[in-house]
């Protein structure tokens, strides 16, 4: 076999040496095999295939490609003390477009990584903003291209150099009908341009499978244009969110996106495990697990209309596990939402980056759970905000800090248009031992006298905290049968354990026998539960989980 080269013909037995010069060749039905190791550089697709005939990038098998954005630094020079300097190469003119690769590179370094490592095995550097500031652990990028680092041991980089963040992106497919999967991708320094993402699906009808994307110093990977879909990835690690999107008609299936917002950026603003904003509409977001984000696990929000929510996992991210906002007609359907926390005072950082303390528990500081101004905070299970006919149907609510679920919200303005919490249906969930309410809803009611958002059909079960709230300022009560007279609401719904098989092992699952399984009312467009399993309108379980167990316990992260 010859070496490789960018001048070969790009055979098997001539291969090229970059993606990028496979990526300048192919055609519709072209297959690119990319065998293992380190690819530094920004791979730019534009080239299209046909439905029949796309375009595929992927691993060789047993083998794992790794496209970085960063390169190893060398050249290393004591600086004085534990702080050693080295000079970056000289930067390219940079393209005014996005198809090119210079357009994509900088020398404003916002990450340096002393451990290479796809997940928290990782070790980077925290940036600083002036030399003076520089401390173990840390680095510094001026403005004439020198990197200042000093290690956290105070070792020299000289014999294991950092790896340097010089690329801004990894992967940009413009064409359309191209499938990329098998790879590993990390390290960025996308905000030395812009918060964007690192990895960009901007054309129609792209597939990203089966890959591990980390380490991005904003988003992980978003979707924009028509039709793309997220498969299998591991995304996590990534400075603010993992996803973000745009479009129509887009799926992400069967992803795992966790340990996102490593940066602390502020989670009222852009962070968690994927933001969705504006107009992701008519899109799938099914059997993804959303876990250990600092923000929202899932987050719709502006537009994002007519989506299906469908069987995802959310379980103890700082914030919401789902909070849908500003968006009118979607279906949150067969969701297990556990062990989501409410916020912590900290630092966190704004659009620029900027560092701020942000107060976030001070007005929760033991507050009475049994008052009009009781809010529970944001660590809610399912959080539809002024997003107006919204269906919450079989979805599994438990030990959440916050809310279970929580409807509310005043009228807000999206889109040209006004949002309000209005036309809602919460039904067939299972609600239970949130230490908020564990159901809150907006009060409103039409001319007519009834209530704009209905409730029935759920199991609601609490111990030493309230049962259900007639929205954020009404009153807490703490019986299912004070909460029917008060609100009107959950007529058919109980008030009892709904006897899971066993949580501790993330089983949600009913027992045989439990009462969750015999009080719903069947809609016709939720016809599966959280497995799969096809639901029965004769049976009428309710929760995310219709499947009984009468065998071991099985955990909800396993291949269902």
């Amino acid at each position: 076999m010859k070496t490789a080269s960018d001048g070969n013909p790009g055979t098997e037995n001539e291969p090229l040496k970059t993606i990028s010069a496979a990526a300048a060749k192919v055609e519709a039905g072209d297959r690119v095999i990319v065998h293992g190791g380190d690819y530094r550089e920004t791979v730019i697709i534009t080239a299209s295939g046909t439905d029949g005939n796309p375009i595929i990038f992927e691993a060789a098998s047993g083998e794992q490609p790794v496209i970085k954005g960063s390169d190893v630094l060398t050249g290393w020079q004591n600086d004085g003390d534990a702080i050693w300097k080295a000079k970056l190469p000289a930067a390219q003119a940079r393209a005014p477009s996005g198809k090119e690769a210079s357009f994509w590179r900088t020398n404003d370094v916002r990450q340096v990584f002393t451990r290479d490592g796809a997940l928290l095995d990782a070790e980077r550097l925290r940036r600083v903003t002036s030399r003076a500031a520089m401390r173990a652990g840390t680095f510094f990028c001026d403005a004439a291209s020198t990197v200042y680092v000093w290690l956290a041991d105070s070792s020299s980089p000289v014999d294991h150099p950092p790896e340097v963040a010089l690329r801004t992106a990894w992967l940009c497919v413009i064409g359309s009908h191209v499938i990329v999967r098998g790879f590993q991708m990390r390290h960025s320094s996308t905000t030395a341009m812009a918060n964007w993402p690192a990895a960009m699906l901007q054309g129609d009808d792209n597939t990203l499978e089966d890959c591990v994307v980390s380490w991005a110093d904003f988003a992980g990977v978003s979707v924009s244009g028509k039709g793309n879909q997220l498969r299998r990835n591991l995304i996590a690690c990534h400075g603010a969110c993992g996803v973000g999107g745009t479009g129509e008609n887009h799926v992400i299936e069967d992803c795992r996106i966790i340990f996102n917002n490593v940066d602390r950026y502020d989670t009222q603003w852009h962070a968690g495990g994927a933001k969705l904003i504006p107009n992701f509409r008519h899109g799938i977001i099914r059997h993804n697990e959303f876990a250990h984000d600092l923000g929202p696990g899932l987050w719709l929000d502006g537009g994002c209309d007519e989506n299906v929510i469908d069987g995802n996992y959310t379980h103890d991210n700082e914030g919401p596990g789902i909070m849908v906002e500003i968006s009118r007609g979607n279906l949150v359907a067969n969701n297990i939402s556990v062990a989501n926390r409410n916020l912590l005072d900290g630092t966190t950082r704004d659009s620029e980056g900027k560092e701020q303390l942000a107060h976030y528990s001070a007005d929760r500081v033991a507050p009475s759970r049994f008052v009009k101004l009781y809010h529970a905070g944001d660590g809610k299970g399912i959080y539809i905000s002024s997003a107006p006919d919204t269906k919450v149907l079989y979805n599994t609510a438990y030990l959440n800090e916050g809310e279970g679920i929580c409807v509310e919200g005043p009228p807000r303005s999206g889109d040209s248009a006004t949002f309000a919490t209005t036309g809602s249906v919460v039904m067939n969930n299972i609600s239970v031992f949130n230490h908020g309410s564990q159901l809150t809803i907006r009060p409103d009611k039409s001319s007519d006298g009834k209530p704009t958002t209905t409730s029935d059909h759920n199991v609601l079960f609490s111990v030493g905290a309230v049962l259900a709230k007639n929205g954020w300022d009404g009153l807490s009560t703490l019986a299912l049968k004070d909460w029917q007279s008060s609100s009107g609401q959950d007529g058919h719904s109980l008030e009892v354990d709904p006897q899971f098989v066993m949580p501790a092992m993330d089983d949600y699952r009913l027992r045989e026998g439990s009462p969750a399984l015999t009080i719903g009312k069947f809609p016709s467009n939720v016809d599966h539960d959280f497995f799969g399993k096809t639901r029965s309108e004769k049976t009428g379980g309710i929760g995310a989980c219709e499947t009984t167990a009468t065998n071991p316990p099985r955990s909800v992260s396993r291949e269902r």
